[in-house]
């Protein structure tokens, strides 16, 4: 591998769904991030349009930690991601869907199974399987 291509693998193109996002907030969004991730290397935000910003990752095993610890938020709205693509301009990225947690409270217990919850989820969208459904584990949501 060339160490062009390395480089392009360390980068996400990333969208902060905020309105009206200012410096400040900006400011406060690198920080809060670098924070939250825990990075082993340096991790530089470039700013590349209105709330959008190339991320570049020092370390790939970095970037791999961002992108499967996904979903991440920031100051209650969704922070995405995908992976960046030379010679596309920033006006043309695109963040066509984002994986997410989705919490349902109120559910009768005699619903509490797997079928249940894969229904509830094709509700609002594509279910992805899980490591392990122990509904015992649950509390007053699935």
């Amino acid at each position: 591998m060339a160490a062009s291509d390395d480089k392009l693998l360390k980068k996400f193109s990333a969208l902060l769904l905020e309105n009206d996002m200012d410096e400040i907030i900006a400011c406060r969004l690198r920080s809060t991030m670098t924070k939250a991730w825990s990075l082993e290397g340096n991790l530089k935000f470039v700013e590349a349009g209105k709330n959008t910003f190339l991320l570049v990752f020092e370390l790939l095993v970095d970037k791999r930690k961002v992108w499967y610890g996904a979903p991440w938020s920031f100051n209650r709205n969704l922070f995405a991601l995908n992976h960046f693509e030379a010679n596309v301009s920033s006006n043309s990225w695109t963040f066509p869907h984002s994986e997410f947690w989705v919490q349902v409270n109120g559910i009768p217990l005699e619903y509490y199974s797997e079928k249940a919850a894969l229904t509830l989820a094709a509700k609002l969208g594509e279910p992805i399987p899980v490591d392990s459904f122990n509904p015992s584990k649950w509390s007053k949501y699935i």
